[in-house]
């Protein structure tokens, strides 16, 4: 009798030191908990640089103001030199787009009814881009949404515990109750 309980004690112990090694390969492997963690901040991080580099374009002039220091970033170079700044100087004006630009700007700079129709088209876009970006939210968490509900029907279908899938899916009793009366009506 002891030789069996010896024996399981061993198969016991592997069967756990093999689970143990699972869970820290999902913890911590290629694919584990944190290099995905670390993927999606990537992501978000890289999302909102796009995103206010989008934005960027939609700067008001007059809220622009000189630095004293001196020192431009590209941006702000082409900044100063659309509102008229003395420095000019530090955009290459012998380049073709820089000509072309300054081409622009003195056009528009110089009717005040093209430069209202410039800003009036740049609000416009600014305003379609605002929208697209909020249906675009509305879309992911209605997507969300229609996803959990999903999941949790699967559930219901595989007749998990209504506590487990309040659990895994962060539904309310109330709605998991709504979701396994449309299932039996179904």
């Amino acid at each position: 009798m002891q030789g069996i309980t010896l024996i399981a004690l061993v198969v016991t112990i592997i069967v756990l030191l093999i689970l143990a090694g699972i869970a820290l390969n999902l913890t911590i492997g290629e694919n584990g908990i944190f290099k995905r963690a670390e993927k999606a901040a990537n992501t978000w991080r890289n999302a909102e640089t796009n995103e206010q580099l989008a934005l960027g374009e939609f700067i008001e002039l007059p809220k622009y103001r000189r630095k004293k220091d001196k020192t431009y970033t590209k941006k702000e170079q082409w900044l100063s030199l659309i509102a008229g700044g003395k420095e000019k100087k530090m955009a290459r004006l012998d380049e073709p787009k820089v000509k072309e630009a300054l081409k622009l700007v003195e056009e528009v700079l110089a009717d005040s009814k093209e430069r209202d129709l410039y800003e009036s088209r740049k609000l416009e876009q600014y305003d379609r881009y605002c929208v697209r970006k909020h249906g675009e939210e509305i879309g992911r968490r209605k997507g969300r949404t229609q996803g959990i509900s999903q999941v949790a029907i699967n559930m219901l279908k595989e007749k998990c515990d209504k506590k487990v899938i309040k659990k895994c899916t962060g539904l309310s009793d109330k709605q998991i109750s709504e979701l396994e009366k449309s299932l039996q009506s179904a």
